[in-house]
């Protein structure tokens, strides 16, 4: 029996639209970091979290399907690794999957660059408050400490106002 039967494309399939589903999730994001609507971005944040776990479910539901047919995988969903599993499949399995991958790996790369921009933009207009803290505090720079030194994380020096990505 053909492991690309329907049931594995199928899983692929549901796999992709879940990409789909973030792509759109994250193109709106913007929209509503423009616009500053926090409630929205809170709602957008569950949902992401929502299809992450589904997207989590269906790789389990591939490698189930695959130990089910005797493919050692020694993967888990949380490791899971498309193109070595797909690698392990029979030629004519993996050609037929090997379509949705490619889908696959466009939407993971259009993903990152939409949040990359939207980060970008938050940074931007982050900036932007910073100067305006300096000027209102009569400092010459607020400064950007952020991260893993920065003085919510008990390092530097205090902040008025301080800002978390």
């Amino acid at each position: 029996m053909s492991m690309a039967d329907g049931s594995m494309e199928t899983l692929f399939q549901e796999k992709l639209m879940c990409y789909h589903k973030l792509v759109e999730l994250v193109k709106n994001e913007k929209k509503q970091i423009v616009e500053a609507d926090v409630t929205a971005l809170w709602q957008m944040s569950a949902k992401k979290q929502a299809l992450v776990a589904e997207i989590l479910s269906i790789r389990g539901r591939i490698l189930e399907a695959a130990t089910a047919r005797s493919i050692d995988h020694g993967m888990t969903s949380g490791n899971f690794q498309a193109l070595r599993f797909l690698s392990l499949l029979p030629a004519e399995d993996r050609r037929r999957l090997s379509g949705f991958q490619s889908s696959l790996l466009a939407l993971k790369k259009q993903i990152q660059g939409i949040c990359r921009d939207n980060k970008r933009y938050i940074e931007s207009k982050l900036g932007m408050i910073d100067e305006l803290m300096a000027i209102i505090t009569g400092q010459k720079t607020q400064g950007r400490e952020y991260g893993s030194e920065s003085a919510g994380a008990g390092y530097g020096r205090p902040m008025l106002i301080r800002r978390q990505v």
